[in-house]
């Protein structure tokens, strides 16, 4: 039993080392032998199996991965429909308006005379571009398709990853919590034992 409570002693001597450091790190604050960490009381956990979908979903939003698959996913959507409007016809309207005034030169009235000072010209302009291939297959929506096919596999793939692991690590909170609740317990036990073993020896 002396081995076990040294053992123990050790251990708890190390992680605390260990918490320290970490704590430097994390925080950049400067650590020394004079810092007092003060023991704070275990936070209670109020999980529930019914809070599990909800912190399902938050871990499948907050993914980088899933994220970057969700983007990934936009952009070729927008890609295949792109695609997809160059088998349609294309209508435009283009027009103008220039209007120029000289006061000092005189308006032409002759319609064969070119006049750059005093003039005021209306221009429209309708167009139409089509590409008369629409009839054939489109390879390169095709293509897209078969992009987003793959991409949307990748996206259940992961999907499931992050339902495996959020879960574990949903139910390891809650069976943390419970276990240290029961080592708490099982230290105020050991300590009245230690108390009254005591209290017995020195009768």
């Amino acid at each position: 039993s002396s081995f076990v409570i040294r053992e123990l002693l050790n251990s708890s001597k190390s992680n605390r080392a260990l918490s320290k450091s970490a704590f430097a790190e994390i925080t950049l604050l400067n650590i020394d032998d004079s810092t007092k960490f003060d023991d704070t009381k275990l936070p209670v956990c109020e999980l529930s199996d019914g809070d599990l979908s909800k912190y399902l979903s938050l871990a499948k939003n907050s993914n980088p991965e899933m994220l970057q698959i969700e983007a990934g996913l936009k952009a070729i959507d927008s890609k295949i429909e792109y695609e997809k409007s160059r088998n349609r016809p294309l209508i435009y309207l283009a027009g103008g308006f220039a209007y120029g005034v000289a006061p000092n030169r005189d308006d032409q009235k002759n319609p064969f005379v070119y006049d750059n000072f005093n003039y005021i010209n209306l221009a429209a302009f309708l167009g139409l571009s089509w590409d008369l291939n629409f009839t054939q297959p489109n390879i390169e929506a095709k293509k897209w398709d078969f992009e987003k096919m793959s991409l949307v596999e990748s996206k259940k793939l992961l999907e499931s990853k992050i339902t495996v692991e959020a879960a574990k690590a949903f139910y390891d909170v809650i069976n943390n919590y419970q276990s240290t609740l029961e080592i708490t317990q099982s230290l105020q036990a050991a300590q009245s034992w230690v108390a009254m073993s005591y209290d017995n020896w020195e009768m």
